[in-house]
Order: structure tokens, then sequence, then C-alpha cells
């Protein structure tokens, strides 16, 4: 069975080499995992942290989630639907929607 590919060419065979290399170079890449900055973590962590004080009745830890996040969904917002007016009520409709359903938050 081994004589079967005893008579690849030689110009196959380093294609297939070739082939090899990428695909070990590409397996290699994709078990590097990416890192997050320490800000993106200490974001996340303070976010978990007025999600789990919210919860517990902290109206301080609703307000601050509100103002940390109101800006950048309003933009959002006037993104789709382009009327500046409609902005604000959507934008209070997506954060009772969000804080309702924060207790099933993980």
């Amino acid at each position: 069975m081994l004589s079967k590919f005893k008579n690849i060419p030689k110009m196959k065979s380093k294609k297939i080499k070739n082939l090899i290399k990428k695909s070990q170079y590409k397996r290699k890449i994709l078990k590097q995992q990416p890192t997050l900055s320490s800000k993106y973590k200490d974001s996340r962590y303070e976010d978990i942290k007025l999600i789990h004080n919210a919860l517990g009745g902290n109206q301080l830890a609703y307000e601050r989630l509100m103002k940390k996040y109101h800006d950048q969904i309003a933009n959002l917002i006037f993104r789709f639907i382009h009327r500046k007016e409609h902005v604000e009520d959507l934008t209070q409709e997506v954060f009772i929607k969000a804080f309702a359903s924060l207790k099933s938050f993980k």
C-alpha cells in the first residue's frame, strides 16, 4: 500500500508539505486567545457590581448604569430611526426592558 505513495511526484509532495505547514500555522493562530485590556476588565467588573447592587434595590446603582450607557444607546437608536424626537422615549424603553430583565442576568 505504501508503494502507491512512492510514485507521487516531488512537486506534489512539496505542495502537500506547504499545505501541512499552513494548516499548522492556522491552528497555532486559532489557539491564541485574545487578551482583554485591563480597562475593559475593570469596566465589566464595575458593571457586574452595579447590576448586583441594583438587584439589591440600590437606586444609585441603577442611575450609574443609566448614565454610563445612556449616550451609547441613544446614539445607536438615532442611527436606526434618524428622528431626534423619538430617541429619548425609545432609550427610556430600552432601559425599562433591560432593568426588568436584570433578574435573569448571569
